[in-house]
């Protein structure tokens, strides 16, 4: 049994190093020295080594190619572009050789291997916890800017789910289907280019009284003047008007003369 304070000497420099545990060489900074050199040596080894040409054909795309190694790491494939375009289609495979969806009457293969359905009933499940859509139609709601939206499935003005503004719905009606000129400029004016203004800027009320039909133009420059006459001093209210009043008064009398 070695003693505790027993002492050897170093195989490299000969110093006392600590006798326990027995397969200890080397001194601290011989330590060092040796594995510096040992590392040394293994890489000149590797470098030395005379790299081997292999060459195959890739089993994707057929084409032969060769590569160089020197330690053993063989190569299946001649690029990354085959090898991914090889594990898509063996996952492609082993998919098919699964079968069809496990929801009754679904044709769509197996794409959730631990559920056994396909991706769209799959993600049917997690959202409503049953295979099957769960609809949850709104015959009448308010939009986010305050537009009162109703359903009307296969009307002229509706959208491709069914859904028209009811303050179109209510002009459409109260005019028999014929879109009127702008209330504001008298511009000709179809449904497609024709904007219902609400003339109280309340976008819920839907009386017949508070709603006209307005160009895109004229829609927007109301809306911009508005703001402007909230902010406006009421002591220079009267006077912003009749400034308002003798422009249109010019404007209108340069297109009558253009003949517009």
């Amino acid at each position: 049994m070695i003693a505790i304070d027993a002492v050897k000497p170093c195989v490299r420099c000969n110093c006392e190093i600590p006798a326990y545990p027995a397969i200890k060489k080397y001194c601290a900074d011989c330590r060092i020295v040796v594995t510096r050199e040992q590392w040394q040596s293994h890489k000149a080894k590797l470098k030395a080594a005379k790299p081997t040409t292999i060459e195959t054909s890739c089993p994707s795309c057929g084409n032969a190619f060769s590569y160089s190694t020197s330690r053993g790491h063989a190569r299946k494939y001649c690029s990354h572009q085959c090898s991914r375009r090889a594990s898509m289609a063996a996952h492609s495979e082993r998919l098919k050789s699964l079968g069809n969806c496990s929801v009754d009457g679904c044709a769509n293969g197996i794409e959730r291997v631990g559920a056994r359905m396909c991706e769209m009933h799959y993600m049917l499940v997690r959202r409503n916890g049953v295979p099957a859509r769960q609809w949850t139609v709104r015959h009448r709601y308010t939009t986010s800017a305050g537009y009162v939206i109703v359903k009307r499935v296969g009307h002229p003005l509706a959208s491709q789910a069914g859904n028209v503004g009811e303050h179109r719905l209510v002009m459409f009606e109260a005019h028999s289907g014929i879109c009127q000129p702008c209330y504001w400029c008298s511009a000709a004016l179809t449904w497609e280019s024709a904007v219902i203004d609400h003339k109280n800027e309340n976008k819920s009320d839907n009386d017949l009284s508070n709603l006209v039909f307005a160009c895109g133009q004229c829609n927007r420059a109301r809306g911009a003047i508005i703001p402007f006459l909230t902010r406006c001093n009421p002591a220079l209210l009267d006077e912003a008007i009749g400034l308002m009043r003798s422009f249109a008064s010019l404007h209108h009398d340069k297109r009558t003369a253009r003949g517009e």
